[in-house]
């Protein structure tokens, strides 16, 4: 009975097969017969089918198939159990982590050189034309098969892995770099190289990585900070500072001045850069001043200002180098007196008194007020040791900033007195 209930049934899907095939007409085709690999699977080969009004369309949609399904065998092995479980293996000291999403691996593996590469003339493609006679309308059916062993199918994934590595390398040598480069110019370069980096990756994990450290090389220009270190009469040196470390840049300020010329502003030996200019054209008694501006990237300027008195050179005592201020405690706390200290160079052998010492330092509203009453004699370098006393101030030790001030010497033996003004860095121990 039940053989008999078999056999009707394959009678009658033989009758509906026939009816199809009765309705349709094979008008045209590439072979006098099928090829015999049709509708059989093989292990080293991709078969597709297709049908469309036009053969180019039907074969177009074939190779559409094949390259999807050579992408699909690629992702599948690159997210299968061994590397979808946030597996870490070790490669030349770097760790690859390889996430299991499956869609977006298989977006990566599409951009392989190789799957590009894929045509239709490496292909054995057999096709029909055909004419549904019913509807007195024809069509293309194509079949193709595909060369694509298992050997392929490894070097493939290969590819995958190795692109894939090169990438999280890249990554992991800008961040190694974050916290040792001395150019400028390189945080542009490491915002540059980690934007399409972050575009790549497609895992949260490392995607995540990439920001963030984008994120931290976009915060260094704001750290970036310009030091000055010296201020003669003629020349100023300063230097570019970044966590603690000397920085340099090829970029050109621009200037802003009143009446120096020849300005000229170059790197030196050390990490410095050093400013020199003529000030023949400098009145005495008007305030010279010379401010650089250096647009270094992310919307950041960095300013570099300073002033000098022409007079100088006319003064038995020039102030020069640097302000050293220390802030005196009790314990923990703070207290409003400062020792300090500053240079000043005699051109003459006589004996002078340093009456009065003022000056401002840039970012405190409350100025250095003294009278030192300091005996200094002889030609060459001496050292100025002051105290004084400022309220309500919180120092940073380490911080170097600009002094604006003026120094009052009495000569010992004409009772005259002059005040030279001065524009010094000023540097808290």
């Amino acid at each position: 009975m039940k053989t008999k209930n078999l056999l009707l049934i394959f009678g009658l899907l033989l009758c509906s097969v026939s009816a199809v095939f009765a309705q349709e007409k094979i008008v045209e085709r590439s072979a006098s017969r099928a090829p015999k690999w049709l509708g059989i699977a093989q292990s080293d080969y991709v078969i597709a089918s297709a049908q469309a009004e036009t053969l180019d369309e039907a074969q177009d949609k074939c190779m559409n198939d094949i390259r999807q399904s050579i992408i699909n065998g690629v992702s599948f092995n690159i997210c299968s159990e061994e590397t979808s479980t946030d597996r870490q293996t070790s490669h030349n000291n770097s760790t690859d982590v390889f996430r299991g999403y499956t869609s977006e691996v298989k977006t990566v593996a599409a951009k392989l050189p190789f799957i590009a590469n894929i045509s239709s003339s490496d292909a054995e493609i057999y096709w029909e034309r055909r004419l549904i006679k019913k509807e007195k309308k024809y069509y293309y059916i194509v079949h193709m098969r595909y060369p694509f062993s298992q050997a392929q199918r490894d070097e493939l994934i290969a590819q995958f892995l190795k692109q894939d590595r090169e990438q999280y390398d890249k990554y992991l040598t800008l961040k190694d770099r974050f916290d040792k480069f001395t150019s400028i110019e390189e945080i542009g370069r490491a915002l540059n190289d980690l934007r399409p980096l972050a575009n790549y990756f497609f895992d949260s994990r490392r995607h995540d990585e990439v920001v963030a450290l984008r994120r931290n090389y976009e915060r260094l220009y704001s750290a970036i900070s310009i030091v000055p270190y010296s201020n003669e009469l003629g020349c100023n040196f300063f230097y570019f500072q970044l966590d603690g470390r000397m920085m340099q840049t090829s970029v050109e300020p621009i200037i802003k001045k009143q009446y120096a010329t020849n300005i000229v502003v170059q790197p030196v030996e050390g990490g410095y850069y050093m400013v020199t200019y003529d000030y023949d054209q400098c009145l005495d008694d008007d305030e010279n001043t010379i401010e650089l501006l250096y647009r270094i990237g992310g919307g950041h300027t960095l300013k570099h200002h300073f002033a000098f008195d022409v007079s100088q050179g006319k003064t038995v005592v020039i102030p020069f180098g640097q302000i050293e201020i220390v802030p005196q405690k009790e314990g923990d706390d703070e207290l409003p007196l400062i020792n300090g200290s500053m240079n000043l160079r005699s051109k003459y052998e006589e004996e002078f008194t340093v009456e009065e010492l003022r000056f401002s330092i840039s970012g405190f509203s409350q100025p250095v007020e003294c009278a030192p009453q300091t005996k200094i004699s002889g030609k060459g370098d001496h050292r100025l040791n002051f105290t004084a006393t400022i309220e309500n101030t919180k120092w940073t030790p380490g911080k170097s900033t600009m002094a604006y001030g003026s120094v009052v010497v009495r000569n010992k033996r004409s009772g005259k007195t002059s005040e030279v003004k001065f524009s010094l860095p000023c540097l808290v121990r």
